[in-house]
């Protein structure tokens, strides 16, 4: 379970996961004490037994809470360390880390316009949509940001305009987590596009490659 930085390191790093246990009907029998309304029991036990992993992960997010339980109960290790340590293999790969960021207030601004336009645009119509098709808080896609805060506000838990602030803030958060792990990628260049040209940015990025290129010996 990750998203793109967990990839990369999978790939460039040679840190995999691939060992970690996994028992069917275990997952299918947690899957019915989830639909039979254990779901906050389930991520009480994840919170009791991996910390860790219980704050990165959403209580609604049933694939990974369930997952997290599974690897537990079977190993008696929480996922989170498996994940630390992991299983570096060895790679030939020599990748060439370049990043793009924003400053901090440039990046705050378009992240509040990005959600106020969607909001605009009925992304509210569409969460509603969803959920009279029968689709609920325990479906990934409606875990995305927006989507669970406009689900609290269907439910009649919040106004539109709280799910809109709380919206903005998830995403800003995620950004700066986003920025934090992808600093782990070292050595690597990174380009500021609130203030260089996207023309300069690209030939920089294309005499790097060229020169990568050069040294680079492929089997």
């Amino acid at each position: 379970v990750g998203g793109t930085a967990f990839y990369y390191q999978a790939l460039f790093e040679g840190i995999l996961t691939d060992e970690m246990p996994r028992d069917r009907d275990l997952e299918r029998a947690m899957e019915r004490a989830w639909e039979s309304g254990g779901a906050q029991a389930l991520y009480e036990e994840l919170k009791s037994v991996d910390p860790l992993a219980a704050a990165r992960i959403h209580p609604n997010d049933r694939r990974r809470i369930l997952r997290a339980l599974e690897v537990f109960r079977l190993s008696g290790r929480p996922v989170s360390l498996w994940y630390e340590a992991g299983s570096k293999k060895e790679t030939s790969l020599c990748p060439l880390y370049l990043g793009l960021y924003r400053c901090r207030e440039s990046l705050r601004e378009r992240i509040a316009r990005r959600a106020a336009a969607q909001f605009a645009s009925g992304f509210a119509d569409e969460v509603k949509g969803l959920l009279e098709m029968g689709y609920d808080e325990t479906c990934p896609a409606l875990q995305g940001f927006g989507y669970r805060e406009l689900v609290m506000y269907h439910r009649g838990r919040i106004s539109l305009e709280e799910a809109l602030e709380r919206d903005i803030k998830a995403t800003r958060a995620f950004a700066r987590r986003q920025m934090t792990w992808f600093r782990k990628f070292a050595p690597a260049l990174w380009y500021d596009v609130s203030r260089s040209e996207t023309d300069e940015i690209t030939r920089q990025v294309m005499v790097l490659w060229e020169n990568q290129l050069k040294v680079v010996r492929f089997p």
